[in-house]
C-alpha cells in the first residue's frame, strides 16, 4: 500500500510541478484534452535497443514520440494543463510525464526555463541547452525530496508555436540510471506533427 501511495505521489507530484504558469491571470477556455492516437510500429533492432523493439507512436498536442510497447499509462485525474503520464519501469518507479503549457506571451526557451526554475524551488544539479534536429531543447536535472525520498528529475523542454512541451523523467535517486537511456530515446524520437 505504501508503494502505491508513493507511486501516485511521485507521479502526481511530478505532473503538478512540471508545468508552471507564466501568467496567473490567464483567461480563456479550459484547454481541451486531445485524444491520444497510438500506432504500433515493429522494427528489427540491436540488443542495446531491445526495449524499443515494439514501439507505440503517441500523438499528443501537436507532437509525436515513441514509447516502448511495454509502457504503462498512469491514469490521472483532470489536470489544469494537457498531461500524459507513463511508467517506463513500474518496478523501479521510473515514470515519464509530458505536459504542454500554452504561453500567455511569447518567451524564449531560456526565459521560460528561468521562470520555471524560480517557481519550482527545485535543487538543480545542471541546466543546459542542446539541439536535436530542428528542435532546441533545455535539459534540467534536479534532486528533490518527496515523502522523505530523494527523487531525481530530468526535465527536457522545448517551445514550439507558443507552447512549452515539458518531458519529465522521475525516479528514486538510486534507480535513476536504470531508465535514463530509454527516456533519452523517447525524447530523441519527438517530432512535430502540426
Amino acid at each position: 500500500m505504501k508503494s502505491i501511495h508513493l507511486i501516485l505521489s511521485l507521479a502526481l507530484g511530478i505532473v503538478a510541478l512540471s508545468g508552471c504558469s507564466l501568467d496567473d491571470k490567464k483567461v480563456g477556455a479550459e484547454p481541451k484534452q486531445e485524444v491520444t492516437k497510438v500506432v504500433k510500429e515493429k522494427k528489427e533492432v540491436s540488443a542495446t535497443e531491445e526495449k524499443f523493439e515494439d514501439k507505440e507512436i503517441i500523438e499528443f498536442e501537436g507532437i509525436s514520440f515513441k514509447l516502448p510497447k511495454n509502457n504503462e499509462v498512469i491514469p490521472l485525474e483532470k489536470q489544469p494543463l494537457p498531461t500524459k503520464a507513463f511508467f517506463l519501469d513500474r518496478s523501479h518507479l521510473g515514470n515519464l510525464n509530458v505536459v504542454v503549457e500554452s504561453l500567455a506571451k511569447p518567451v524564449t526557451l531560456d526565459q521560460y526555463i528561468e521562470l520555471v526554475a524560480i517557481s519550482t524551488g527545485y535543487n538543480y544539479l545542471s541546466k543546459q541547452n542542446y539541439s536535436n534536429g530542428e528542435i532546441q531543447w533545455n535539459e534540467s536535472v534536479s534532486l528533490n525530496q518527496v515523502s522523505g525520498k530523494n527523487i531525481k528529475l530530468n526535465q527536457r523542454t522545448f517551445i514550439y508555436n507558443n507552447k512549452a512541451y515539458i518531458f519529465t523523467y522521475g525516479s528514486l535517486e538510486g534507480n535513476y540510471d536504470l531508465n535514463l537511456k530509454l527516456y533519452v530515446e523517447v525524447t530523441n524520437s519527438v517530432s512535430i506533427t502540426k
